[in-house]
């Protein structure tokens, strides 16, 4: 042993000891009857140590996001066998899911306990989110929205293994460039899955904290919990009082197998089994209890009671009911608070001044950051003078404090995933990113966000806005993907601004495609709504009608379209006086359907536009749905017409213009479909 001696009272000891008898006897009875059950990973076996001497430091105040391994954890705050066998068991009264997340994949707020606001993750994808809840908290600070006398940490979990991965490496560079009380445990066992550490990184996760200044490191023996307990309180302490991050390094053994179907003894040599095994954590801490004069009874008691409580639980978790089939498309979206427009467009005021798409949206934002003192607004360049890539937030840095207009670095999945400590800390983020590239960099998180609201039975919303500037080919296909996200696509200024003002107040999050194409075009001016105008999702707007004659005639038809497309149609339908219906859905998730439906019931003939990739997309798939559910209505196949199926757009202007659609080539479809 590293220690012959320990300062901690027989009371901590004992305390600690019982909760690694709980862990221990919980992986043998999942061993036991691994027929009936199975678990994804690895429980907390070999890691206990570590585990209960970190939460035996968190408060109630305090955070925590835990990893999928943290069962040791998990029990210290409070949390009974019986809940996690819930989970385990996927069964309806699961407090954390209802039975929809994996093992150990809690989400907790109780007053006695840290609260652990979002799910934890197998490949690390809730570092970011973790990071960003203690900016958040640093945010509020600086705004004096809150009071902080308790001076709450954010403890974060993960496995050594996940610490090479590029979202770490955002996490930790913001964690010390805006100074965050966030204290990273990496919990090292010398596997990843089957693969042995040495296969697979070059430094640890100790190592590479060097790397970034500031950054407070320690080792520790995860093994030991009198030794984790002593550092674990320095670190915790340092970063609750200097609020910075701290890296605990823990050295820990693997003592369980991979999952329920993965056992050890597929993978590792009985020679390395052997030497994980000398450093078992019950066996130091009874010895620490012997040493403190305890009697050997006690631990024999303490292990008895902890089969006894584990044996009875899993029997009642056992008869727990399933949950209800009904019930699985509950929680696919936060419900909307505004579902009727209100506050006037100001379009009937003769004279009035216009202003672009691109001014709206910054007078949207300058409002809502007016009157929301938890908004903040961040992305790169963002509180430049340039105000961003494309000039989305010109001139908000002289309205606004450098606290709430944040410049960030091009750390793109760190700029997506932190909306959701951001909002769990209490902030009302929006983040600005300047293409789809970037979008693409932080897919990985843009699918946690989706997730997070359904798989937690609506226990952790997200309210957030995310804001992209898309050229020609969009993206909308790929994020349509993600239902549990809100999409929306605003074609002109006074759209832009209303959809903007309630993707703010929507309580999950809700993506912006803005078309740098519209930022300043004149045909997508409109005269600015009042400050109170608000746009709701999921309705569609007829913005030019066909005439009665025409239809009476049968000879119209609707283009159905958003963004840019809205103005090729209306350049298109001038050949075509009083023939065409242009529907703009504004929403593609969630979608207008039944202005849809009444639209084609109108005119029997339809024409899906977008500028995105004509094969495979959003329209296409839409144009089918059409097909299939109002074809009793229909006078010819629904038309399609998006780009060229291309890897990308060549630079060339001439070669992206025969790519591109534009109002000569809707024009000529309009002509071909009307024929029919």
């Amino acid at each position: 042993m590293d220690k012959i001696y320990t300062t901690l009272n027989a009371d901590t000891l004992k305390k600690a000891y019982s909760l690694m008898c709980l862990a221990s006897a919980m992986n043998r009875l999942y061993n036991e009857n691994r027929q009936q059950i199975a678990y994804p990973f690895s429980t907390s076996r070999g890691h206990e140590a570590i585990q209960i001497a970190a939460a035996m430091h968190l408060k109630p105040h305090d955070f925590l996001c835990p990893y999928y391994r943290d069962e040791a954890m998990l029990l210290t705050i409070g949390v009974s066998p019986y809940e996690l066998m819930l989970q385990l068991l996927s069964r309806k009264e699961d407090p954390f899911s209802g039975g929809r997340m994996p093992y150990l994949h809690p989400v907790l707020q109780r007053d006695d306990a840290p609260q652990i606001p979002f799910p934890g993750s197998p490949n690390g994808s809730h570092v970011i989110p973790a990071t960003g809840l203690a900016q958040g908290l640093m945010h509020l600070l600086s705004q004096n929205l809150r009071v902080d006398y308790d001076r709450p940490v954010v403890l974060c979990s993960l496995g050594d293994s996940m610490a090479v991965g590029g979202e770490i490496a955002e996490a930790f560079q913001i964690a010390v460039l805006k100074s965050l009380p966030v204290v990273y445990l990496v919990q090292d066992n010398d596997w990843s899955a089957s693969v042995q550490s040495a296969e697979i990184r070059a430094v640890d996760a100790y190592e590479l904290a060097g790397g970034f200044k500031g950054m407070k490191r320690v080792r520790i023996n995860g093994a030991d919990f009198v030794e984790a307990y002593d550092k674990v309180q320095i670190a915790v302490e340092y970063a609750r009082q200097e609020r910075m991050p701290v890296v605990l390094h823990a050295k820990c053994p693997l003592l369980g197998d991979h999952s329920s179907e993965v056992r050890r003894e597929m993978y590792r040599t009985d020679d390395n089994i052997a030497l994980h095994q000398r450093d078992e954590p019950m066996e130091r801490l009874r010895r620490y209890l012997l040493m403190e004069g305890e009697n050997p009874q006690v631990a024999a008691e303490l292990e008895q009671e902890a089969k006894e409580t584990v044996a009875r639980d899993f029997a009642l978790a056992l008869q727990a009911a399933e949950p209800d089939a009904s019930g699985i498309m509950l929680y696919r979206s936060a419900p909307a608070k505004i579902t009727e427009e209100q506050g006037s467009r100001n379009e009937n005021e003769a004279g009035a001044p216009t202003i672009t798409l691109r001014e709206a949206a910054i007078r949207a934002t300058d409002e809502i950051l007016a009157q929301h003192s938890g908004a903040i607004y961040y992305g790169e360049e963002i509180g430049g003078p340039l105000g961003g890539t494309h000039g989305v937030a010109l001139g908000l840095a002289g309205l606004h404090s450098p606290d709430r207009i944040l410049n960030m670095p091009a750390t793109n999945a760190y700029l997506i995933g932190a909306v959701a400590g951001l909002a769990a800390a209490g902030c009302q983020p929006m983040v600005s990113l300047p293409s789809v590239q970037a979008v693409l960099a932080g897919l990985n998180q843009l699918r946690e966000l989706a997730r997070y609201y359904y798989l937690s039975n609506g226990k952790s919303a997200v309210p957030a806005v995310i804001r992209v500037s898309v050229g020609n080919l969009g993206a909308e296909t790929m994020l349509l993907q993600l239902p549990g996200i809100k999409v929306v696509y605003p074609s002109n200024a006074a759209d832009m601004k209303g959809l903007l003002k309630c993707a703010f107040a929507d309580p999950g999050p809700v993506i912006m495609l803005e078309d740098v194409e519209l930022y300043d075009l004149a045909e997508a001016e409109s005269p600015e709504p009042d400050i109170d105008y608000v746009l709701p999702l999921g309705k569609a707007r007829i913005v030019q009608d066909a005439s009665s004659e025409r239809r009476d005639e049968g000879n119209s038809l609707l283009v159905i379209t958003y963004g840019r497309g809205v103005h090729w149609a209306t350049a298109a339908s001038e050949n075509f006086p009083g023939s065409v219906e242009i529907l703009d859905l504004r929403t593609l998730n969630p979608l207008d359907w039944e202005a849809i439906v009444q639209a084609v019931k109108r005119h029997g003939k339809a024409l899906v536009l977008t500028a995105e990739s004509q094969r495979n997309s959003f329209a296409e798939v839409l144009a089918g749905r059409i097909m299939q559910q109002c074809f009793r209505f229909l006078d010819a196949p629904v038309a399609v017409l998006g780009s060229a199926s291309l890897p990308a757009l060549p630079a060339n202007q001439a070669l992206a213009n025969t790519a591109l659609p534009n109002a000569e080539k809707v024009a000529e479809a309009i002509r071909q479909l009307l024929a029919n």
